[in-house]
Formats: structure tokens, C-alpha cells, sequence
């Protein structure tokens, strides 16, 4: 199944920001893995960010096999910065440095969390698609 068409890019009236969400079409199990991910980061609420880094991923994986997509953190300084003003990304950071090592500096720190947590997502979604295509085919048979 194609979930990247259950995504869809909306404007805030409030501060006119764009934002990712989904679509009111979007299937149970998406908003469950949506809900998933987001409390395996220890981030219980929506966060802009992690919408939008689930539906990139869910765009590139159905395009690419997971050893194949590019996943990169921010190449930007202020926006790494502004990434990691989340409580829930500063434990990120921590976790990759104990998983990955300590980089040179604290940029590079952020930028290795950010990344880190991007390829957890992006694994996180693979796994989801790998078990509804295997639900799918074990239907079919």
C-alpha cells in the first residue's frame, strides 16, 4: 500500500507555519505506528518534526530498499540547533552518543542524535511496511 498518500502538508492559522499530518483517510495501523514512534522517542505529543521525518521516510522506502535511502541530518547549524531545543531530541543526542561514540564537537553531537533518531524512524517504518506487505500476501494466499 502506497501510505505516503495518506500525508498531506497543511498551513496554521495561528502563526501561518506549514506542518505534516495525515490525511482523515489514513488507516488505524498508521496513526497506531505514528503514536509508535513518537513514544519510543519519549515525545508524547505531536511533533511537527517526526510527522514530517515518518513521511519522508515513508516516501523514500516505498521508492528504495531502507540499505539504499540517504538519510541525513540537518546541514544547517540553526536548524540542528532549533532541533535540538526538545527535551525528548536532547535524549536522543544522549542515546547516540552512548550508541555511536562522542563526536569532536557539540554540533557535530546534535547532528549525530538527529540523525540517529531519523534512522531509527526510518527503520521503525520499514518494519511497519514489511509486516503489511507480508499481512497483505498471506491474505491473497
Amino acid at each position: 500500500m502506497d501510505y505516503s498518500k495518506f500525508f498531506t502538508t497543511k498551513r496554521r492559522t495561528s502563526n501561518n507555519e506549514l506542518f505534516v499530518c495525515c490525511t482523515d483517510e489514513a488507516p488505524e495501523q498508521l496513526k497506531d505506528l505514528i503514536h509508535e514512534i513518537h513514544r519510543g522517542l519519549d515525545c508524547y505529543f505531536p511533533n511537527d518534526w517526526i510527522y514530517e521525518v515518518i513521511a519522508e521516510a515513508f516516501s523514500g522506502l516505498e521508492d528504495d530498499d531502507i540499505e539504499n535511502v540517504c538519510i541525513e541530518a540537518d546541514i544547517y547549524n540553526a536548524d540542528l540547533l532549533e532541533w535540538a531545543q526538545d527535551g525528548w531530541a536532547q535524549g536522543m543526542i544522549d542515546e547516540a552518543t552512548k550508541e555511536l561514540g562522542r563526536p569532536n564537537d557539540f554540533i557535530g553531537e546534535v547532528s549525530q542524535g538527529q540523525w540517529y533518531t531519523k534512522d531509527r524512524i526510518y527503520h521503525s517504518v520499514n518494519e511497519f511496511m514489511e509486516k503489511q506487505e507480508n499481512e497483505d500476501e498471506e491474505e491473497e494466499d
